[in-house]
């Protein structure tokens, strides 16, 4: 069966469990409020199969043709890593040119690497490292795609 796209709604990360992307957002003290505003500051989406989330990931719009990217992805997604693939990155570009985009950037947990493989397959680069970045005073690194 296909993956399902439909518009986020915050509960979409509540339903989450055992993140990939993010695995500590479970137990962040502020899960619902983090929900709540990825919801709100730019276009996201949730990925569904078989009657299940999937995945949900978005772009905070920080100004004007700069926004963040974010995205978390139960451990269902494994089974289909093409599918992830092929899902974000076609996301990202329709969001590209709907949002005249110059630069989305987007942090990760410096402990994770599938999160850094992943956006340096969508084409990002990584500009720098943030000490004790994320509330459990995990390294964070930082990285971008820039339209030339």
């Amino acid at each position: 069966m296909s993956i399902y796209v439909r518009e986020f709604k915050p509960q979409d990360a509540m339903e989450i469990k055992g993140g990939v992307l993010e695995p500590t957002i479970e137990s962040h003290p502020k899960r619902a409020e983090w929900a709540q505003d990825h919801s709100s500051l730019g276009p996201a989406y949730t990925g569904i199969k078989n009657g299940k989330i999937i995945g949900c990931g978005g772009i905070m719009m920080l100004w004007e043709g700069v926004g963040e990217g974010w995205a978390n992805f139960s451990p269902e997604i494994q089974q289909c890593p093409k599918s992830l693939f092929y899902c974000t990155k076609k996301g990202l570009d329709i969001l590209w040119d709907a949002y005249d985009i110059v630069r989305v950037q987007a942090m990760t947990r410096a402990d994770f690497p599938q999160a850094n493989r992943l956006l340096e397959h969508l084409g990002f680069v990584q500009e720098s490292r943030l000490r004790k970045f994320w509330w459990d005073q995990t390294d964070a690194f930082m990285y971008a795609k820039v339209r030339d």
